[in-house]
């Protein structure tokens, strides 16, 4: 449980010795009043009586709403972690003694009325003692504890009503019994004991609310022990229904002073969130301008770096062709052999380059469009055509979403799949390609499947890095580019990307793509 000493920080200094100041004022002067009554009640107002029922009634059932009021805003603070210490035992404590009061208020003045005011007493003090029982098992159980509070003392309440003839006497002659007088000096000598435990606590935390709740108790137990010097409606009896009555203006003091201190933590943090917001806002706008600066001299270097690469490739293939169309009768085998190495190393770097620039464009050069999937899928064999038609492949798509994705890079990333999945194929078997997707809520789910040769378990996160290649240019062309493309466009769509094989069972690679790329930017 959170105790609202933390709190305390964002409150005036002054506010705070002043809330202290009062608190220590209303102690002093509860005293001077238990002592007044009952000097004024022994010495002046011995045999006077004022007998005002509505007065009574009216007492008893403001002060059982605020007990209420105060035990659901307990609870509540409870619930969110901020409430004081104790805070569910405080609110059955309040509870109970709410229920039995409203009893005692709707009650005429007889034995019922005295016996559901002592049992008030002695039920609400022997809840509040539990503050000294340590352990959180009450807690924990937080509602279920009020409710079991609520339930009983109803019960309780009801029972009284019903059972009236079984309620032992509390009140003979005017003068009330042993048994009343017992249970309230029992229940005050429970509150004084509560408030001990409060005032022990504020000495620890030095937190404003465990020295109201300490006021709290104490005035109750004063009112009931002067319940044994008292008579019904006599000056006494009144003394200490005023001191019953503080006790309650207490407790809901306690209401003002806690939405009082939340009011002003939401003023903080509202405050740090709008400062905190602008300085995100500055250092964003200062990000956004450093990343598009070094973009810029990214896209820059690249030019520079592929204009500077292809220039000496073109010299070099156009060089070797020349030398080929003029010289080549006038080498032998050997010769002209490494002149086709020399064109086919020209022309891999060439394509290289290509790639790489390609690499670097991802995400940079085109924006998130709605797209048909099925339809690019078309524009992506009838590309491929004459690769598949020399390959015997069969591709087989089903139903495909329309969705919102970058288009060139989708295309990309669709042509790497189906172009590695015919190159990949396995000795004497036509390939067999299956594209399919699913909704996965949040995402498409894609997967292409085919027949090929299939991957080793040790080689199955190596495919996606750069330049990564599990085979010899011999019997694969490739320049171990095209999967760390297609891992680059799937996180580019806020997605993954992973693959299922066995070598020599083919391929099933799995990617994700985000429906609304948007909010993945």
């Amino acid at each position: 449980m959170t105790n609202w000493n933390t709190s305390t920080t964002i409150e005036n200094p002054k506010n705070l010795w002043g809330n202290k100041a009062l608190l220590w004022g209303i102690i002093v002067v509860s005293l001077l009043l238990h002592l007044t009554g009952w000097w004024m009640a022994t010495s002046f107002y011995e045999d006077s009586f004022w007998i005002l029922e509505t007065v009574h009634t009216a007492m008893e059932i403001a002060g059982s709403s605020l007990a209420i009021i105060v035990a659901y805003w307990i609870y509540t603070l409870r619930k969110a972690g901020i409430g004081p210490v104790f805070a569910t035992r405080i609110a059955g404590a309040l509870m109970g003694m709410a229920m039995l009061d409203a009893f005692h208020a709707l009650t005429e003045v007889g034995n019922l009325f005295v016996w559901f005011h002592s049992l008030a007493t002695f039920l609400g003090g022997l809840l509040f003692l539990s503050v000294w029982i340590s352990g959180d098992v009450v807690d924990r159980l937080n509602y279920k504890y009020l409710v079991g509070v609520v339930l009983f003392t109803g019960l309780v309440g009801a029972g009284s009503w019903y059972f009236v003839d079984a309620i032992p006497m509390m009140v003979e002659k005017g003068k009330f019994t042993s048994v009343a007088i017992v249970l309230n000096l029992v229940g005050g000598v429970f509150l004084v004991l509560t408030s001990i435990r409060f005032i022990l606590t504020y000495r620890k935390t030095k937190n404003t609310d465990d020295l109201l709740f300490f006021l709290h108790c104490a005035l109750f137990g004063l009112a009931a022990l002067m319940f044994e010097e008292s008579e019904v409606w006599d000056f006494s009896w009144w003394t200490w229904h005023v001191l019953r009555f503080m006790a309650f203006l207490v407790a809901f003091w306690f209401v003002f002073i806690s939405q009082d201190r939340i009011f002003k933590s939401l003023k903080v943090s509202e405050l740090r969130l709008k400062s905190f917001n602008e300085d995100l806002k500055k250092g964003i706008a200062s990000q956004t301008k450093s990343l598009k600066d070094k973009n810029e001299l990214l896209e820059q270097y690249a030019s520079l770096v592929s204009h500077d690469l292809k220039e000496p490739i073109r010299s070099i293939a156009s060089l070797t062709q020349i030398f080929e169309d003029k010289y080549a009768h006038e080498v032998d085998d050997r010769g002209r052999q490494i002149i086709t190495y020399i064109k086919e190393s020209a022309s891999r770097m060439d394509e290289l380059v290509n790639q790489l620039q390609t690499q670097g464009k991802i995400g940079y050069f085109s924006s998130p469009e709605r797209l048909d999937v099925g339809e690019i899928l078309n524009i992506i064999q009838k590309d491929l055509h004459q690769f598949i038609i020399d390959n015997k492949a069969e591709i087989i798509v089903e139903e495909m979403p329309v969705l919102v994705a970058y288009p060139l890079e989708l295309r990309l990333l669709f042509q790497n799949m189906i172009s590695n999945a015919i190159k990949y194929r396995k000795d004497g078997e036509d390939p067999q390609i299956r594209v399919k997707c699913k909704d996965k809520g949040e995402h498409y789910l894609f997967t292409v499947q085919d027949n090929g040769i299939g991957i080793a378990e040790k080689n199955k996160h190596k495919i996606f890095e750069l330049f990564s290649r599990l085979h010899g240019r011999g019997k694969y062309e490739g320049l171990g580019i095209g999967l760390a493309q297609s891992k680059r466009v799937v996180e580019l769509h806020a997605g993954e990307i992973w693959v299922d094989s066995q070598l020599g069972k083919g391929s099933t690679f799995y990617f994700t793509i985000a429906k609304n790329i948007d909010t993945h930017i």
